[in-house]
């Protein structure tokens, strides 16, 4: 009687391990499942990000070059453009132009968005709706030198 009883105390001791260590393996599981969920999420939130420094680079590069035309056409095509670029551009509209270089555009702040409501309230040159800029204009006017926080950053 008495080996009977140890050896069933043994087996309920057994199982008992047994479900606390399938309790912690679960634990486990779902630890390693939440944190690789979170890696998910953030690396949509990198590649959005990246997306974004994308846009912004190549208005920029676009300006230095004086290509304001590829800036309203990336604006015109890609939503993600319009949100994420500072500036809106839109072409004025003229029956003659003698060269697409001299083409007028008008320029606007974009409608700040959650990420530039302090930068623009505090920061903000004003553009006038009746402010026009052509290509050759932005081209010899965007090069220089820019001090962005503390660090010199030569535009050519």
């Amino acid at each position: 009687m008495e080996e009977l009883v140890r050896k069933v105390a043994e087996q309920t001791e057994k199982t008992f391990q047994e479900k606390k260590d399938e309790a912690k393996k679960e634990m486990v599981r779902e630890i390693v499942q939440k944190t690789l969920e979170r890696i998910d999420e953030l690396d949509k939130e990198i590649k959005e990000l990246e997306e974004k420094r994308k846009i912004l680079k190549m208005d920029l590069e676009d300006l230095k070059n004086g290509k304001l035309n590829l800036i309203e056409e990336r604006q015109k095509v890609d939503e993600k453009a319009r949100e994420t670029s500072i500036i809106v551009i839109k072409e004025v509209v003229k029956k003659y132009v003698p060269s697409p270089w001299y083409q007028p555009y008008f320029i606007e702040w974009n409608t700040p968005s959650e990420w530039n409501k302090v930068w623009y309230s505090t920061n903000s040159t004003k553009l006038s709706t009746g402010d026009v800029f052509n290509c050759s204009f932005t081209k010899d006017n965007a090069i220089g030198t820019y001090d962005i926080n503390g660090k010199i950053i030569n535009v050519r």
